[in-house]
């Protein structure tokens, strides 16, 4: 037997010649970084990490108050600094290193997820300190997500962006999938302190991951110099560029009522199907099923246009619509899975067309732009739809969160639909003899 250690270098180097035949060589480029490869690794851990808090968060909010909306406040808080800081964040992705962004925002997230871990271990955690955990969270989170999107560049290059942000997709859904079934079962055994304490570790490993990556193998990148009017810049380049204005402009519509489902299937499992953190655990895990699925089908992805992604959203959406029209856990379960599948060939299009359309020096600003409205939308969901679905139930939270961004989504396809045959009308025709 072969007992010699597995050298992963070795193994994504092969993946080209064993893969070609099924047409995924093109989505495994970004692995022949090593440190895209060390980072990729860390996502997944992390992932598992995150989902594991927000599992154990959520519901012991819900197990202290009895509300679903205040679930949906938890969301809000860790969301909304974004709205407030996100332009702060992609000005200094733009002109501070990304890598050493990263270092401190993490570590700060370590130290919070580790206060909570403590609180809850020793019986004493309260809402207002699960909520104060998730503003820290949103703070740094604010400054951390712009640097992360425009730091996939620098360690894959534009050549292979999309395939990092294809595989980015796959780590954090792997982890989505898992993580949910674990950490209710982990939290019905041994509570939620070690939940959290089982987040801070991952953090800590993410931290890790990130300082020992060789800096010496990043794409360099013209560090922008401290002037006035830089944010005011980003919105003029993405007004300006029909491919990131209408995909940004559509993402504000499904972030805000269906991208974030943790208060809707929450409501689902706590007064809906009756079945507790478990269920909970397991409709996020189905969702995660999807998610998953479609993040490997993304990296089969060889074209990307604005159609795709409406056409993405227009399925999801009705999905959505259709989990609250019929009330049978059977087809609830089957259409979380396909809700999952489909906000995420969303996602990782518009992601995508987002970071390929946009240049190298102002991507940070473009991706807080971004953000903002993806992550900022999902604040704006937590408070919206948890009050809806303390209002009038879950069921009827899923008609009315999926109609929105459907009559939206159809409304811009419409208009990109028009721009395009009127474009079409102005083409001359060919000449013929």
């Amino acid at each position: 037997m072969n007992t010699s250690p597995i050298d992963i270098s070795t193994i994504t180097a092969a993946m080209p010649a064993i893969t070609a035949r099924r047409g995924w060589t093109a989505s495994i480029g970004a692995l022949k970084h090593r440190n895209y490869r060390w980072y990729a690794i860390s996502l997944f851990i992390t992932t598992l990490g995150g989902f594991t808090h927000r599992i154990a968060a959520d519901w012991m909010v819900l197990q202290a108050t009895g509300s679903v909306a205040f679930i949906g406040v938890s969301t809000a808080l860790q969301f909304a600094p974004t709205l407030l800081l996100g332009v702060w964040g992609g000005v200094l992705a733009d002109r501070f290193p990304r890598r050493s962004i990263l270092l401190v925002t993490m570590s700060l997230q370590s130290l919070l997820f580790a206060a909570l871990a403590v609180l809850a271990l020793l019986g004493t955690a309260q809402v207002w300190q699960i909520w104060a955990v998730a503003v820290g969270l949103g703070v740094t989170g604010a400054f951390d997500g712009p640097a992360r999107a425009a730091f996939q560049a620098e360690m894959v290059g534009h050549v292979h962006l999309r395939d990092a942000v294809s595989i980015n997709s796959t780590m954090f859904q792997g982890g989505a999938l898992i993580a949910p079934v674990l950490a209710g079962l982990t939290f019905t055994v041994a509570g939620p302190g070690i939940c959290i304490a089982f987040t801070t570790a991952t953090w800590l490993f993410g931290c890790l991951a990130i300082l020992t990556l060789r800096r010496a193998e990043l794409v360099p990148v013209t560090k922008q110099p401290r002037t006035s009017g830089q944010f005011a810049e980003a919105l003029r380049y993405v007004r300006n560029k029909p491919s990131i204005f209408w995909t940004i402009l559509l993402l504000s519509f499904v972030a805000t009522f269906s991208l974030n489902f943790g208060v809707l299937i929450a409501g689902a499992a706590h007064s809906w199907y009756n079945s507790g953190a478990s269920g909970y655990g397991l409709y996020t895990s189905l969702i995660a099923a999807g998610a998953f699925a479609a993040s490997i089908m993304s990296t089969r992805r060889r074209t990307l246009r604005l159609r795709t992604i409406v056409v993405a959203g227009t399925i999801a959406t009705v999905l959505v619509v259709s989990a609250g029209i019929i009330a049978s856990e059977w087809y609830f379960a089957a259409a979380l899975v396909g809700i999952g599948f489909w906000v995420i060939m969303f996602m990782t299009g518009a992601e995508s067309l987002t970071q390929l359309s946009s240049n190298l020096a102002i991507r940070g600003r473009v991706m807080s732009i971004y953000l903002i409205v993806a992550v900022g939308g999902q604040a704006l969901n937590g408070v919206v739809v948890g009050a809806l679905t303390q209002a009038v139930g879950p069921q009827l939270g899923f008609v009315i969160s999926g109609a929105v961004p459907l009559i939206a989504t159809l409304v811009i396809g419409a208009l990109l639909w028009r721009r395009v045959r009127a474009v079409r009308l102005q083409e001359p025709e060919p000449v013929t003899r």
